[in-house]
Order: structure tokens, then C-alpha cells, then sequence
């Protein structure tokens, strides 16, 4: 069993924009393009797997409807029931990109980036 984490983030204006067909196909868009590439980068098994969301678009039920029909997972669970705030992923992926800096360890992929290869992302700057 593998714990895929995905990071939903839509404008706000799809909470509340006054052309809700716009908000609807930001929202769709955002489902479909997170199905995809779950597809596509990861091998996922729908016996198995768990979804981990992230990020405010969890709180967009256009967007959680259309993942549940769209991503063929075991589970769908927010990140909030690991401990983690669906709030604070910003801070989260800071805080991972930076230990793995310090760990020496890549952080990127070379089949999204179009790197070379596996690379330790970022520096330190000691004043």
C-alpha cells in the first residue's frame, strides 16, 4: 500500500465567483488534471492506495465530488487526519524541501522537471 499526497489549490474566486459556470470548469479542470497525473506519474493501485488531499480546494465540493469519481483510489482522506492542516501545505512543503536539502536528498522528478536526473533542490546561506 502506498500513501499518494496530492495538494488541491484552486483561486478563491472558484468559492466565489458570481459566473458559476467559470467557478465549474476551474473546478472540473482541477479534478481532471489531478486524476491525470496521478494516472500518468503514479502506479496506483485502487485496492490499495489512500489519497491524501491537501490545500483549499478541499473545500470545494465540485472539485471533492469529481476526485472521488475521477481518482480510482482505495481511500480519500484529508491530510487534517494525519495532523497535518489541509491549511498549511505551503508551509509543509517548505519544511520538507528544506530537511530534504539538509538530508541531501532529491526532491524533484526528472519526468516533470525535464532534469537530467535526481537533484537536491535549493541552498543555504549561513550571514
Amino acid at each position: 500500500m502506498q500513501l499518494i499526497i496530492s495538494n488541491i489549490s484552486i483561486a478563491s474566486s472558484a468559492f466565489k465567483s458570481a459566473a458559476g459556470k467559470y467557478s465549474e470548469f476551474k473546478a472540473k479542470f482541477t479534478a481532471k488534471t489531478i486524476s491525470r497525473n496521478l494516472k500518468y506519474f503514479i502506479n496506483i493501485n485502487k485496492n490499495n492506495d489512500i489519497l491524501v488531499i491537501s490545500g483549499g480546494g478541499v473545500k470545494h465540493p465540485v472539485v471533492m465530488k469529481d476526485i472521488h469519481e475521477l481518482v480510482k483510489v482505495n481511500k480519500i482522506e484529508l491530510s487534517d487526519k494525519y495532523g497535518i492542516s489541509s491549511k498549511m501545505k505551503e508551509c509543509l512543503l517548505m519544511a520538507i524541501l528544506g530537511v530534504a536539502k539538509i538530508k541531501n536528498i532529491s526532491a524533484n522528478m526528472s519526468s516533470v522537471t525535464g532534469s537530467n536526473g535526481e537533484i537536491v533542490l535549493g541552498e543555504i546561506y549561513n550571514n
